[in-house]
């Protein structure tokens, strides 16, 4: 997991993170008393495998694909103020591979308070 602050988008500040692994992890980090929000994204996945993104470790499946090899997804920017999912508040947003496949994660989110 990497993160970097970007430039004021819509009176927003928006970060990216990136994940490229082939085992469960954070994708971003809990923050306490703030939400994470997703507003856009990559996936690629170099094998077979179900990719979830998850309310916290072994919290519920907030998006999930299910990818062959070479396949992958965008998720466009979303309009502010909206976004496509977010945590519970503290909560870290968390990656579930099926399996021990690579898997490759751009994203980009804001920490917000609970709005």
């Amino acid at each position: 997991m990497s993160v970097k602050t970007s430039a004021k988008h819509d009176l927003k500040t928006y970060k990216t993170a990136f994940f490229n692994g082939s085992a469960s992890g954070v994708l971003v980090a809990a923050v306490a008393g703030k939400v994470i929000k997703l507003h856009a994204m990559t996936i690629q996945a170099q094998g077979t495998v179900t990719v979830s993104l998850n309310d916290g470790a072994g919290g519920p499946s907030l998006m999930e694909w299910s990818f062959q090899a070479r396949e992958g997804a965008v998720i466009p920017m979303a309009n502010a103020p909206a976004y496509w999912l977010k945590t519970s508040i503290g909560t870290a947003l968390y990656v579930t591979l099926s399996a021990a496949v690579v898997v490759t994660i751009n994203a980009i989110y804001s920490d917000d308070d609970v709005s």
